[in-house]
């Protein structure tokens, strides 16, 4: 055990007054509240949007306040501007009414619930129950996304919806939009994927190149991969080699690549850009790029962001470990994809059980949670296929609540009270979700391509990992797993734990009971040795908290 680091607090947190805004309070649409501006929900398959209290996490909102309804879409016709969705039948929202949406939409879409999505809404005055007509697309199977007919309908609808509107300018949500299309297998996709590879292997980019040429090389190198197209390898030599000699003296970048002396010329060290930088790099070499200067490169970022296992989260930049929970907008999940390609067992399952573990953390992120989406289930999936599905079972109702009517998914952000600035809201993000449900087909490296370098988690790991990453949330003082209603014999066992978060948690909370515990401490102080996560004893079966029963 890392004794060293259960005191680590990263000091980004302190430069984020949004994370310390006032609660706003909560209003009564059948009232006459009003909102607070901040921005709406899609409302999954109904193809309405609508406004929901959303401080942080949503436990507290019990009413949605319809604000867009497409006219090609079920709603229409239904539902109104200003209608007030209480609840789901006849009984009002008792628990998240986003949540509750999202999976009642979740059941409506099954054989059993007939597409039909029966809401309780209050419009001028009076309370009626108004029922949606939804299309049909089955149930979750039970290893969701794996092995599930619905996943890959849903996956066909979305690459389809992609296609009819084209790829037009090489853009970060472009690529992720082609490389789901790629990952899908589909042949018919392969003469759009061309034109777009051309367009991408001669793509120039000054503003934010680090951004760019990521996801970028991502997508080029993944193309030529699958497809053997000999006329992109000089761009993707062009833009591999472009990254490596943009990269800082410690193996880092910024916002643009560095000066020739070593020094970042914008900004300071962002992990972000560099993680992708790295992964579209190391996919470059596999692509048959080779070159010293691209061996360096990769080997001198690797080693850069392999010192945060076992210590925290990947940070915004050259900061300590990220301690506040497991995952840093996503930076675990894409470490977890670099650390497989590179075939570095230990650091793929570190970083993949964090990522797998970061359930409950996706909705944060820098300004806006888009990249915390993206990388959430490639990471996640490095850990095994149950470790998939179980991460599946306690998020699939945000996938279903971004996914529209028409196949698209649409940009969500994060709550007020988080790092949320409103970035990326008119970005297509139907390929970022997409890459969750092309998992099973193993058609690209980012997806599953090749075995993960880490060994799949059991069943008793899984389950292990999962309550790691209970009571996230500390202000929820329902929740049973939140760390002040844990008992003292748990919290002690669990400074053993393989989580960074877990045990600085504990610790904060054996430290605020003053109890004297140097028995137990002293021996884990002494010990000059540090346990391997796959090694780390594990808590009591009987005193470890279990998970909910969220199953699709």
């Amino acid at each position: 055990m890392r004794i060293t680091h259960l005191l680590a607090i990263p000091l980004l947190i302190l430069t984020s007054t949004l994370l310390h805004a006032r609660r706003p309070p909560i209003p009564d649409f059948t009232k006459g509240g009003k909102t607070d501006g901040s921005h709406d929900w899609v409302l999954g398959s109904t193809g309405a949007s609508g406004w929901i209290y959303a401080y942080k996490h949503t436990d507290m909102a019990r009413q949605i306040l319809i604000t867009t309804i497409s006219a090609d879409s079920p709603a229409h016709g239904k539902l109104k501007t200003n209608d007030v969705i209480l609840g789901i039948g006849k009984e009002k929202f008792t628990t998240d009414a986003r949540i509750t949406l999202a999976k009642a939409i979740t059941k409506a879409e099954t054989k059993k619930g007939a597409g039909k999505l029966p809401l309780l809404v209050w419009r001028d005055g009076k309370t009626s129950t108004i029922t949606l007509q939804l299309p049909i697309l089955g149930s979750y199977s039970s290893t969701a996304p794996y092995n599930c007919p619905k996943s890959l309908k849903i996956l066909t609808l979305g690459c389809q919806a992609i296609a009819k509107r084209g790829l037009k300018n090489v853009s970060i949500d472009n690529n992720l939009n082609a490389l789901a299309l790629l990952a899908s297998g589909d042949s018919q996709y392969l003469p759009l994927l061309k034109k777009y590879a051309s367009k991408v292997a001669d793509y120039e980019v000054r503003g934010m190149a680090t951004w760019h040429y990521g996801y970028a090389l991502i997508f080029l190198a993944e193309y030529q991969i699958a497809t053997n197209d000999q006329t992109v390898l000089p761009g993707l030599k062009r833009l591999a080699l472009l990254s490596a000699r943009g990269q800082s003296k410690v193996g880092t970048w910024s916002h643009g690549f560095s000066l020739p002396d070593g020094r970042p010329s914008s900004y300071g060290a962002m992990n972000s850009p560099g993680l992708t930088l790295t992964i579209g790099m190391a996919l470059a070499q596999r692509a048959g790029i080779k070159d010293p200067v691209l061996d360096k490169a990769v080997k001198k970022s690797a080693a850069f962001l392999r010192w945060y296992l076992d210590k925290g989260a990947i940070p915004y930049g050259d900061h300590v470990p990220w301690t506040r929970g497991h995952e840093d907008n996503g930076k675990c999940s894409m470490a977890a994809v670099l650390f497989d390609l590179l075939e570095d067992r230990e650091a793929t399952d570190f970083f993949a059980r964090m990522s797998t573990a970061g359930y409950d953390e996706r909705e944060r992120g820098h300004t806006g949670n888009f990249f915390n989406i993206v990388w959430a289930m490639p990471g996640t999936a490095r850990s095994g296929q149950l470790a998939t599905h179980a991460y599946w079972r306690e998020h699939y109702w945000y996938y279903d609540l971004a996914r529209n009517h028409n196949g698209f998914f649409r940009y969500q952000g994060s709550p007020v009270g988080e790092e949320e600035h409103k970035k990326y809201t008119n970005w297509d993000n139907t390929g970022t979700y997409l890459l969750a449900y092309a998992l099973p087909l193993r058609k690209t490296y980012i997806t599953g391509k090749k075995d993960s370098a880490a060994p799949a988690l059991t069943s008793s790991q899984t389950n292990e990992v999962i309550d790691s990453g209970r009571g996230f949330f500390n202000d929820r003082q329902n929740d049973p797993f939140i760390y002040s209603k844990r008992p003292e014999k748990l919290l002690l066992e669990s400074l053993s734990s393989w989580s960074p978060f877990v045990r600085l948690q504990s610790a904060k909370e054996l430290g605020r009971r003053q109890n004297n515990h140097t028995e137990t401490l002293l021996p884990l102080l002494k010990s000059k040795t540090n346990t391997p996560a796959t090694e780390q004893p594990k808590p009591s079966a009987s005193k470890r908290p279990r998970p909910y029963k969220s199953k699709p």
